[in-house]
């Protein structure tokens, strides 16, 4: 995308998102920023915000997850600001009429800590780590995804971070992307699969993972 652009993003009706959705949950990713800029956005058919869902370095990758409310046609606009970029937007969940999730918040709590964890190891290439939530850190049995702030400590390596619902394949797609030596966190919204559990999967290098619970959805 071009400094101060606009693309048009076609979100309800596609990839799972139903068409009568009223807002969507995204992850929004700069890559290879030429200027120190940010990306907004915000329901198509609606005025720009004077607001930032993201805001990037020259040359760095870096993403951020952001809840933006759908436009009367099922669209979303993003802008980008200033310099040359190229977006990636990745959608992980709505919200709807019909949606039977409700989200309950907590105070945060840490739930996974490579760095104080039994091997105290950081996670090495191509590697994957459990997090169990259902049942356990106050989150019900029944629930059917949570709400984190995932942080990449001490990266060894270009690379990124993807969590996805235990026992099913992993997406190609990430939610942080890491930097050598930089501490990177990022909001991540994930189903839970088996065992009420998620995966987390460090793509290069080694870097140490922390995960903290800030809340989870339910249907009862």
């Amino acid at each position: 995308m071009a400094g101060d652009a606009t693309t048009t993003v076609k979100v309800a009706g596609t990839a799972g998102v139903p068409a009568d959705a009223t807002a969507v949950v995204v992850n929004l990713t700069a890559d290879a920023p030429t200027a120190d800029g940010y990306l907004t956005a915000y329901p198509h058919g609606t005025g720009r915000p004077t607001v930032s869902n993201l805001n990037f370095p020259t040359g760095r990758t870096v993403a951020n997850q952001a809840v933006v409310p759908v436009g009367a046609d099922g669209s979303i606009d993003v802008y980008n600001h200033v310099g040359n970029t190229r977006v990636v937007v990745d959608v992980f969940g709505y919200y709807s009429p019909g949606g039977k999730g409700r989200f309950t918040p907590t105070v945060p709590v840490r739930v996974r800590d490579t760095r104080s964890d039994g091997t105290r190891l950081p996670l090495g290439p191509g590697a994957w780590a459990a997090v169990p939530l259902a049942g356990s850190h106050g989150v019900p049995a029944n629930a059917t995804a949570a709400v984190l702030n995932v942080t990449a400590v001490a990266p060894t390596s270009n690379g990124y971070l993807t969590v996805w619902p235990d026992g099913t394949a992993r997406p190609g797609t990430s939610n942080l992307n890491l930097v050598p030596g930089a501490i990177t966190p990022n909001h991540v919204t994930t189903p839970l699969g088996t065992g009420g559990a998620a995966d987390v999967y460090n793509s290069a290098g080694s870097t140490h993972v922390v995960a903290d619970l800030e809340g989870w959805f339910s249907e009862d």
